[in-house]
């Protein structure tokens, strides 16, 4: 027997065949490139496209799925903008001297590699909130999903924990 976890969707119990969707793992090339300051500009111009297609995704969830949907979105956004992880990514293009396909590929998954081994996998960090505007949002995430979630900032090293 095959066990699958995951984030339920569904509040009561279903009986039934399930299946399972899977796509193939997009792995990026390490490609070296003598044009660091280019390659930064080229991370730049892929941030802003991702945060208009979650914009537009997040209209359209918010359109056919509601509000407490959508919001997954602002989490995506708010990973977007974080400043620890961008500076993370741009360090790793600076000293590899590598694309920043594969730099934000090794940055995001030693970020979830650390989370899950420090026992993290279940929780939620908003990180940068000493902000009123940045708490306001982990507060508001906080308020619809029931998980656990922090808010702080990985500078400071001080974390509130919101739910």
């Amino acid at each position: 027997m095959k066990k699958y976890v995951g984030i339920g969707v569904y509040d009561a119990v279903a009986e039934g065949n399930i299946a399972v969707y899977g796509k193939e793992e997009y792995v990026p090339e390490k490609v070296y490139r003598g044009d660091l300051p280019g390659e930064k500009a080229r991370l730049e111009a892929a941030r802003e496209a991702v945060r208009e297609q979650l914009e537009e995704s997040r209209v359209r969830t918010l359109a056919e799925a509601g509000a407490e949907v959508a919001r997954i979105f602002e989490v995506h956004k708010m990973l977007l903008d974080d400043g620890e992880f961008n500076g993370a990514i741009r360090l790793v293009i600076e000293r590899e001297g590598v694309n920043a396909e594969y730099a934000v590929a090794v940055t995001a998954e030693g970020l979830a590699a650390l989370l899950m081994a420090e026992g993290f996998g279940d929780l939620i960090f908003v990180n940068q909130a000493e902000t009123p505007e940045r708490l306001s949002e982990a507060e508001r995430l906080a308020a619809l999903l029931d998980r656990p979630v922090f808010a702080g900032t990985l500078k400071g090293g001080i974390w509130k924990c919101l739910s």
